[in-house]
């Protein structure tokens, strides 16, 4: 990974129209005229993302909808309705972010066919987030500094970085495309009055009575994210899986999504609590891994459903090691406590009996059909 701050612009009416719909999100990045290494990489994890959505599936659902990524260092994705498109936008300081954390995850993770349990990468407080403007700006050369590490990956680390990095990125575009898909922002938009839905929302006051509304629909993105990511890792149509399932086997495959499940969540509350004044909006980390370990049994196949199953409780072994280990990592212990997986499995039931209240209304603004056959069994109704 390599990482440049030359960021060039896209052009044309796309732009123009975002320009003018988001003023205060900056300039669309054009990813692929991008000097940066690091940049164009996050295009392929667009890419990766839209295949749920192919053009042809999409008209057949009358869903128009653009994937971008804006030049800006607060990290940030959101999704918008505006005058009949569907807008999901990544901010270019989430996409570091995202890299810094397959970084560290990738340098600490025991592959099957290395002898040394990990790779040397610098640690500091906080696991290495990020969460403002002059933390890129004030110190880019620390920041390139970082990056280059990888330089010393082995060839099966570097693979593994490679997929734990489309693998989050892939999260975090199927859950705000979920939230257009399955009726979110038409609904926020026509009847909670919100132009968008935020991941680390800002300082715009949201009427308390809706704090568990968004809750729950975002436990539902969630749901149809973790979803679609499990569906395309068994249907083959996945190349990062497959080279990993290739090298290392299912299990592994499995161990290095749960460890994207596990970080991006975590990320996202400590980016709401130091960026908010508001309460928390989304589900805890732990309610969002017990969502995904949800999703696993729901395998219908025996033999397939145990090695996800194993490599999710490999994942989740070595999470609570790390914690155990570092001090720099004790948040990423702290969601897999007996108290916390209990309060994980309260929220979540919580989130299921508002998104049962919710499930009508949503369903007036969904474009997303339910058991269309490119869907397949991923229908947009939670039944656990």
């Amino acid at each position: 990974m390599a990482y440049e701050e030359n960021p060039v612009y896209l052009e044309g009416e796309r732009a123009q129209v975002f320009r003018r719909l988001f003023p205060k999100n900056g300039e669309l990045l054009d990813l692929l005229s991008s000097k940066s290494e690091l940049r164009r990489s996050a295009n392929d994890a667009l890419r990766n993302a839209q295949t749920y959505w192919p053009a042809e599936f999409a008209r057949s659902c009358d869903f128009s909808y653009s994937c971008s990524v804006y030049d800006r260092f607060a990290p940030n994705a959101f999704a918008a309705y505006r005058d009949g498109h569907h807008w999901v936008c990544m901010s270019s300081g989430l996409i570091y972010v995202i890299a810094e954390l397959a970084v560290r995850a990738a340098s600490a993770m025991v592959i099957p066919d290395e002898t040394a349990e990990g790779a040397n990468v610098a640690r500091d407080a906080g696991f290495g987030f990020r969460f403002f403007d002059e933390d890129f700006r004030g110190d880019k050369e620390a920041t390139a500094e970082f990056f280059r590490q990888t330089h010393s990956f082995s060839q099966a680390r570097l693979r593994v970085l490679n997929a734990l990095w489309l693998d989050a990125q892939t999260l975090v575009w199927r859950h705000e495309l979920f939230h257009a898909s399955l009726g979110h922002t038409r609904f926020a938009d026509a009847g909670l009055s919100l132009g968008s839905l935020n991941e680390a929302p800002t300082a715009s006051e949201i009427p308390p009575k809706y704090h568990e509304i968004i809750k729950a629909m975002e436990f539902h993105a969630d749901w149809a994210a973790y979803g679609s990511m499990i569906k395309t890792t068994r249907s083959d149509l996945d190349a990062v899986a497959s080279d990993l399932v290739r090298r290392f086997g299912l299990r592994f495959r499995v161990y290095v999504m749960t460890t994207a499940v596990m970080l991006l969540p975590l990320f996202f509350r400590v980016a709401e609590t130091v960026t908010s004044t508001k309460p928390v909006l989304h589900p805890s980390p732990e309610t969002r891994l017990q969502t995904f370990l949800f999703r696993l049994e729901e395998i219908d196949n025996d033999k397939e459903r145990e090695i996800w199953q194993s490599g999710a409780r490999d994942a989740v072994q070595s999470f609570a090691k790390s914690g155990r280990q570092h001090a720099d990592r004790a948040p990423l212990a702290q969601m897999l406590t007996e108290g916390a997986i209990t309060r994980g499995q309260q929220d979540r039931n919580r989130c299921l009996d508002i998104f049962d209240e919710l499930q009508d209304s949503l369903n007036r603004f969904a474009v997303l059909p339910l058991g269309h056959p490119h869907q397949g069994s991923v229908d947009p109704i939670p039944m656990d």
